[in-house]
């Protein structure tokens, strides 16, 4: 329930209703003159009370106003940080993408290159149990070779004595 300031309270009512009642038209009008006074000074008050609301309710707005223009501002730069904050990161995607093909295709040379080194681990390994083979070999080779030089020389050496004998050189 509102209360209006203007109109009379019940006692002030109580109070009006007996000065309509009285008989004495002087003293009725100066007390209907006081109570005009009275709602005179209420109805500044009140005005007064207004113009400090209104001075409040303006100042309100006004730094509302403010606010949500420091908030439009806000906004602007968070939308701004956003869309850097999202090209950067496209471009993080894409050199990531680029850099694990790139990675991919190191990785499947090296397996390639780790094939083709047990491929020639292998042929060196079977090589080289060649060359001790020959190495075990060779003074076997060295031996049958010196023989096969003597012999050749000793077959030489009868085939001269031979001819010469036949030839009569020796007797």
């Amino acid at each position: 329930m509102t209360t209006n300031y203007l109109l009379p309270d019940d006692d002030e009512a109580r109070s009006l209703r007996e000065v309509a009642k009285m008989a004495d038209e002087v003293a009725r009008i100066e007390r209907l003159t006081h109570h005009m006074f009275r709602v005179r000074e209420r109805a500044e008050h009140l005005d007064a009370a207004m113009a400090t609301v209104k001075e409040q309710v303006a100042q309100i707005n006004e730094r509302s106003a403010r606010r949500d223009e420091k908030i439009g501002h806000l906004d602007q730069q968070l939308t701004a940080m956003r869309s850097e904050i999202n090209e950067e990161l496209s471009c993080l995607v894409r050199a990531m993408q680029e850099h694990s093909t790139r990675s991919a295709v190191a990785d499947e040379r090296m397996t390639q290159l780790m094939s083709v080194v047990q491929t020639c681990l292998t042929q060196h390994n079977g090589s080289e149990q060649r060359i001790r083979v020959l190495e075990i070999a060779q003074p076997t080779h060295e031996r049958t070779g010196n023989w096969m030089d003597k012999l050749i020389w000793a077959l030489a050496a009868a085939a001269l004595s031979y001819m010469a004998y036949r030839t009569g050189l020796i007797k």
